[in-house]
């Protein structure tokens, strides 16, 4: 990430935009540390993210990679697709990743993990303008990585919580620290 945010802060400062050079600045100065906190939400005892992996319907899909997209229907609550931006701002990195077990339609258990960044478009050495969203994942056609293709730190953290089917939301450089875990606990459980 942080030769993104090199690149980034630099068409911040091209764009003379103060605030932008300032954020990259404070998460190229996080990603240099020896230690970077994570801030990760388990559930459990859910469906997971099912649904194709390249979309236009599922769950897997709306979060994923889908823009204004939801799959909540009767009497679920939500904000049309767009509460999935809302762990972002959770982030230094604007960073977030998705792994999800999940129960396919042959009974068999399937866990994908998927990364995804949304920063500003900018400029490569090349002098190429960027798209502002970015995926960790197996490079073709941005898909996620499946089963033993998962690094092996995200497996360990959701099985410290539960090994049921169930999604984690993994947020690198949280802004949060261990006197917000109660406010982030209470807010997470209620929206």
């Amino acid at each position: 990430l942080k030769e993104h945010f090199l690149l980034a802060r630099a068409t911040a400062d091209v764009q003379r935009s103060e605030q932008a050079v300032d954020f990259y600045g404070e998460a190229i100065t996080t990603a240099d540390q020896k230690e970077t906190p994570f801030l990760s939400i388990h559930d459990s005892n859910t469906s997971g993210l099912t649904g194709p992996l390249d979309g236009p319907n599922g769950a897997w899909y709306a979060l994923t990679k889908g823009s204004g997209l939801t799959q909540k229907t009767g009497p679920s609550l939500g904000s049309f697709g767009h509460g999935s931006k809302a762990p972002f701002a959770s982030s230094k990195f604007r960073t977030i990743f998705y792994l999800t077990s999940i129960e396919k339609d042959d009974g068999n258990q399937e866990t994908r993990f998927q990364g995804k960044s949304t920063l500003q478009s900018y400029a490569t050495k090349s002098g190429e303008m960027t798209q502002g969203t970015g995926f960790y994942g197996d490079p073709e056609r941005c898909q996620p990585l499946l089963d033993d293709g998962i690094p092996a730190w995200s497996k360990n953290l959701r099985l410290s919580r539960t090994a049921d089917l169930g999604t984690s939301i993994i947020i690198p450089g949280a802004i949060w620290d261990e006197q917000s875990t109660d406010s982030v606990t209470i807010t997470a459980i209620a929206n």
